[in-house]
């Protein structure tokens, strides 16, 4: 079994249909969406109307990053 490396040295090439409306792509890597998570709290950020907050582009990878240094 061959795992996808999680550190590429080649960004993969991203075509328009990949990267959806929301999404935003830098220098060729598509970011998606992520919840924002609020660390000193230990719970989601909830947004007025009670909904989770999300997070989009670098600061949803940033959100990632912070969530698998976690687990």
């Amino acid at each position: 079994m061959r795992v996808a490396n999680l550190f590429p040295t080649v960004p993969p090439s991203v075509d328009s249909d990949v990267v959806g409306e929301g999404d935003s792509a830098v220098d060729g890597v598509p970011f998606g969406r992520s919840w924002k998570f609020d660390d000193t709290a230990g719970e989601f950020v909830v947004t007025p109307s009670g909904r989770i907050a999300s997070a989009e582009g670098a600061e949803a990878w940033l959100e990632w990053c912070r969530m698998a240094l976690r687990t």
